[in-house]
């Protein structure tokens, strides 16, 4: 089971809103998803109704072995930039590490 955390698209023609969840990479886009991690309103006109993202949730997930889409991760990396350059960190950590177990 490949989970990735993507966007799924809701609202009128010309008036897109987006989710923010983690679903199975092989539902369809606007399919069934496990959660619902935030929005994202492209169509705002104040800052903070921009987007809403649950960062400790995000980090649970990533943590459990989730993907992020490729917009997912540009919209992370502006709600937080410190939470994915940890993750990615401890991820080249315990890579760097698993190698030279295997080494030995």
């Amino acid at each position: 089971m490949a989970l990735v955390i993507r966007f799924t698209q809701t609202g009128k023609t010309n008036q897109k809103k987006y989710r923010l969840v983690i679903t199975e990479r092989s539902n369809p886009r606007d399919g069934k998803f496990i959660e619902n991690l935030g929005w994202y309103n492209p169509h705002a006109k104040d800052e903070k109704d921009l987007f809403l993202i649950k960062l400790d949730r995000v980090e649970h997930w990533l943590n459990l072995g989730a993907q992020l889409s490729d917009k997912a991760e540009c919209l992370v990396k502006k709600a937080s930039p410190e939470l994915l350059k940890n993750f990615f960190q401890e991820k080249l950590k315990r890579k760097i590490e698993k190698k030279k177990k295997v080494k030995k």
